[in-house]
This record gives structure tokens, C-alpha cells and sequence, in this order.
């Protein structure tokens, strides 16, 4: 939204994020290796502190939100 992020990831746990409210962000890749598998796996992660100092983090697909995260941090960093 325009003044702030309604994060909802289950069911019963969504919340509002006033920009306003939001420290800073970044975005972090996580990488997970299978013993078993053998192989790895990718996750991207958008990461956002409140003023409080509580961090929040979320998974996205890269190759089908990248255009929308990168929105997002521009609204964050115009309002922090």
C-alpha cells in the first residue's frame, strides 16, 4: 500500500506495517544444502526492521517478485 506492508504468511497471523514504523531493509539469499540429495536450494528472504528492533522476514520467488521488492524497499527507505 501507499503508507504501508500488510504481511499475512499463514492464515492467522497477518499484520500491518506502517512504513513510517520501518528502520530499514534488505534483501538476503539463504542457501540450504541436502546431505542426502546432495544438491542445494536457493531461498530469497526480504528482511525489514521495525523502530521496536524486531526484525521480519519473509520468503519470496525472485524470478516472479523481484519487481515488487524492489518497490517496496524504494517505499521504505523514501518514508524511513
Amino acid at each position: 500500500g501507499r503508507e504501508g506492508i500488510y504481511l499475512k504468511t499463514t492464515p492467522f497471523n497477518g499484520k500491518y506495517y506502517p512504513y513510517s514504523e520501518i528502520k530499514g531493509c534488505s534483501e538476503e539469499v539463504r542457501i540450504s544444502r541436502s546431505r542426502n540429495a546432495g544438491g542445494t536450494h536457493r531461498y530469497d528472504f526480504f528482511v525489514f526492521t521495525e523502530k521496536s528492533g524486531k526484525t521480519v522476514s519473509f520468503q519470496y520467488e525472485k524470478s516472479v517478485c523481484e519487481r515488487e521488492i524492489k518497490a517496496l524497499q524504494k517505499r521504505i527507505q523514501k518514508r524511513s
